[in-house]
């Protein structure tokens, strides 16, 4: 069987489908599903097992080394998931996933420079992509590639942006306010933020001393432990 087609490389994201396919270095096929299938070591039907229970852990809100972020997509103006297969990862966040695991991965994955993986999943256009059905609703201004960076980063709560952007106190109110003033596009949950998105917001509101470069270098330092590889990413970035 041929290997996967490289052009994978270039999609901002794969199906679980897909990924367990490239991952076994075989070619995905868009309508397989891995149900019947023997999950023998290796093979797609393995992948697959592994990248489901490692995607369900994230969308319990568990973030550890063995969850992998994931969308899951749903049918236009519905509230039911689509199937299991069709949730979405980022190239980037599988390979490195599968390299905590010691999967063995396919050489056409293993020889692209870590910086190569990330610019791809980070800035790659959506016209290379299957588009989701029902993608989530965006602040007009939100680029992939901002997406893209704010999943290196864990949901923090309200105090920790206050240490990590000091505002004399005021991030308190800014996120009780959080509904009115746009911040409420970095909240994660009850009283949590992403910080690179927060971080962005923050520099809206014009505080004393605070740059672009500045802001990069702090985020870049406040990378989870998960994402630390990701550090000269996040620094390159705030010197453009």
């Amino acid at each position: 069987m041929p290997p996967f087609d490289p052009a994978y490389l270039n999609r901002e994201t794969w199906s679980l489908t897909e990924a367990a396919s490239i991952l076994a270095d075989q070619p995905p096929v868009p309508s397989q599903t891995f149900d019947k299938e023997p999950a023998t070591g290796g093979s797609p039907a393995h992948n697959f097992a592994n990248l489901k229970d490692a995607t369900d852990a994230y969308l319990r809100g568990e973030r550890g080394a063995h969850a992998l972020p994931c969308e899951e997509a749903r049918p236009i103006g519905s509230t039911q998931k689509k199937p299991v297969q069709n949730r979405r990862v980022r190239p980037w966040h599988v390979v490195q996933w599968a390299k905590g695991r010691g999967d063995a991965i396919p050489d056409a994955l293993l020889t692209i420079p870590e910086s190569t993986l990330r610019t791809a999943t980070v800035q790659a256009t959506q016209a290379a992509l299957e588009p989701l059905e029902s993608p989530p609703v965006r602040d007009s201004t939100t680029t992939t590639a901002n997406e893209g960076l704010a999943e290196l980063f864990d949901p923090v709560p309200v105090a920790a942006l206050e240490t990590m952007f000091p505002a004399g106190g005021k991030w308190a109110k800014w996120a009780e306010r959080a509904a009115s003033n746009g911040l409420k596009a970095a909240r994660k949950g009850r009283a949590t933020f992403n910080p690179y998105l927060a971080g962005q917001w923050f520099l809206t509101r014009g505080e004393p001393d605070w740059d672009q470069a500045r802001l990069y270098r702090k985020l870049a330092n406040s990378l989870p432990e998960r994402s630390a590889d990701s550090r000269e990413l996040i620094a390159l970035t705030g010197s453009e």
